[in-house]
Parts: structure tokens; sequence; C-alpha cells
């Protein structure tokens, strides 16, 4: 009896092996039959290469565009001049520069309304990528938004400059969300992220090499080495910190980072349908931020 028992066990079990084996093969089955394997590290590193050949001009013309606006800037005219003189006239230098360098006017209807009034940007403008949600554009026919995913690489580069602990790290963690997306999204949106990711490296770099010039700035206030950092047997704290990333003036600037990454990051997804006109409003939104936040950090 007991193997009759054990025979009729052994059926049903392989019944049911049988079944569960039919049904994973079949279209509609729930469970994947395979594991997905991991992006090809050599491959995701020509997409990278790729998307940066194509959106990399983003980031070179951030930093000529800021070298630009401080030549416009640092021009006396005997006064001193009040933080609204600045931010307009960091707005006249962005459109000169857009239309000597791109051959066209400044998108201005697909950026910030504070830059169509030449003001500078306001805090309340520097928000997650996600909290701005656009249907469709102006003239444009209604396509999809950038997915989800897309969003999330965007926001999570807004958030970097928050996150990191030095300049270094900054730069780590931007290459990294460029790569994830390059390997899991296709490649029209992972542009998006790349062209982000371009102006990210370029305003961490270029604030790294001309935060000094931008502090001596006409209307500038003057560094307050002994109030803010202190001094050690008679010098600046300043010149004993590893970088300019650890000063504690310097950190508010961490506030114009994150202001060229996310206000790139939103006019990215509001112009991703828009064409090559869309990475032109990004590269502009991105100068636009880092220009006036600047201005607002040193005026006060």
């Amino acid at each position: 009896m007991r193997t009759r028992t054990t025979y009729v066990a052994l059926l049903l079990a392989l019944s049911a092996g049988t079944a569960l084996t039919i049904i994973s093969c079949t279209p509609d089955a729930t469970a994947p039959a395979t594991v997905a394997s991991s992006p090809d590290p050599s491959l995701t590193h020509s997409k990278v290469a790729d998307l940066r050949q194509k959106y990399g001009w983003i980031g070179d013309y951030h930093t000529d565009g800021l070298a630009y606006i401080y030549t416009q800037l640092s021009k006396k005219d005997g006064r001193i001049p009040t933080r609204a003189d600045m931010c307009r006239r960091t707005v006249k230098a962005l459109k000169e520069f857009h239309k000597s360098t791109r051959m066209a006017e400044v998108p201005l209807s697909l950026m910030s309304e504070s830059c169509q009034n030449e003001a500078c940007l306001a805090e309340s403008e520097v928000a997650p990528i996600r909290r701005s949600v656009f249907a469709y554009l102006p003239g444009i026919s209604p396509r999809r938004d950038l997915s989800t995913a897309a969003v999330t690489y965007l926001d999570r580069l807004g958030a970097v400059p928050d996150n990191a602990t030095s300049a270094y790290d900054f730069m780590n963690q931007v290459n990294a969300i460029e790569s994830e997306a390059a390997a899991y999204l296709p490649e029209s949106e992972a542009s998006a992220v790349t062209a982000v990711a371009s102006v990210a490296r370029s305003s961490a770099t270029y604030w790294e090499q001309n935060l000094d010039a931008w502090m001596s700035l006409p209307g500038a206030l003057p560094m307050p080495y002994a109030r803010d950092v202190g001094e050690l047997d008679g010098r600046p704290l300043q010149s004993l910190l590893p970088s300019w990333w650890d000063h504690p003036t310097v950190r508010g600037f961490r506030k114009v980072l994150g202001a060229d990454i996310v206000s790139g990051g939103r006019t990215a997804y509001l112009a991703w349908a828009a064409g090559p006109i869309g990475w032109e409003a990004v590269a502009a939104s991105a100068l636009f931020a880092s220009g006036t936040t600047a201005v607002a950090l040193l005026l006060f």
C-alpha cells in the first residue's frame, strides 16, 4: 500500500512540474523564464560616448556662456549696480551669447518666466523635475512625456549637489547616473540625461576655477574670511581646506549647481518633444540659472 501511495505521489509531482514548465513557456506567462542579464559595460560605455558626442556641446556652451556673462557683468560704469541691474545684464548677455554662438534667438517660450522678465531665478522655480508636468507644447502636436524612469534620473541629477561630499564625489555621482540612464533608457530619453549631466560637469568645473573672479564683481560682498571661516596662525582657513567645495561661503554655490541642473532638467522635460529647439532651450535655461543664481548669492 505504501508503495502504491508513493507511486501516485510521484506521478502527481511529475504532472505538476510538467504543467508549470508548459505554463512558463507560454507567451502569456506572468513570470519570466529567464533572469534578465546586466547591461554589457562595454556597450554602455559606447552608448555614453555616442551621447556625449551628440549632446556634449551643451556643457561647452555652458562654460563659454558663463565666461561671456562674467565679462559683461565685470564692466564698470561708475556706479554700484543693484541685483535687478545685474539680473537684466545677465539676461542681455545670455541673449547676445546665444545669438552669436547658436545663430538663433533664445527660445524664451520654452523657458522660465523669470528669464522672459529679465529677473533673477526665483527660488521657488528650482524644484524637482517631477513637479512640472506638461502634456503638450504650444504649436506642437501632443505626444507622450518623458517616462517616469527618465524623470527619475533627472531628479537624481538635481539632488547631487546636496548629496555630494566633494567635487570629486559630485563628478562620480553625475557620471554614474548618466551611465545608468544610457544603459536602461532608449537613446531618445537618455539624451536628456546626458544633456543635463553635461551641464552639471561644466558648472562644477567652471565654478571651481572662477569663483574668486565672480566674488570680486562690482557690487559683490567681500568674502568674510575672519567672520565666516576663521583664521589659523594668521592664515585664512580657506587656504588650508582641500578645495573650494569645502569653504563655508562656497557651500552656497551648491545652490548654483542645483539651479543649473534642475533648470536644465525641467526644460528638457518640457521641450523634449520640440526637437533641436528643445536642446537650445535646455542649454539657455541652465546658463540663465547659473548666472542669475550666482548674482542673487553675491548681492544681498
